[in-house]
């Protein structure tokens, strides 16, 4: 699991995901990272009391969240406490994407 530091020179995730060996990764899945243009799934728990990400035109894919959403959001929407519909979602991704060893 790659995670994003707060530092004076903070390595942009391209520059992380070098590092990896290429030919063994699927999918890397990153925390943090906000500024970057990549698909993301934003994990929104109501009880922080902040706004959603999503809402400001951010690459949002889908919000998983344990909150009611009651705005019309462009993204698919699933319960943060359902982890079979979260792994299923990511796994229907790759296979769209034409990764199909998962």
């Amino acid at each position: 699991m790659i995670e994003q530091k707060e530092t004076e020179q903070t390595m942009r995730l391209l520059e992380h995901i070098s590092h990896l060996d290429q030919s063994k990764q699927s999918l890397v899945l990153v925390e943090g990272f906000k500024p970057e243009s990549i698909p993301k799934i934003e994990l929104y728990h109501s009880n922080l009391g902040q706004t959603l990400i999503c809402n400001s035109g951010e690459s949002a894919i889908t919000l998983t969240t344990d909150a009611a959403i009651t705005e019309k959001l462009n993204l698919i929407i699933l319960d943060l406490d359902n982890h079979t519909a979260i792994v299923k979602f990511i796994t229907l991704l790759l296979i769209t994407n034409g990764i199909h060893h998962v």
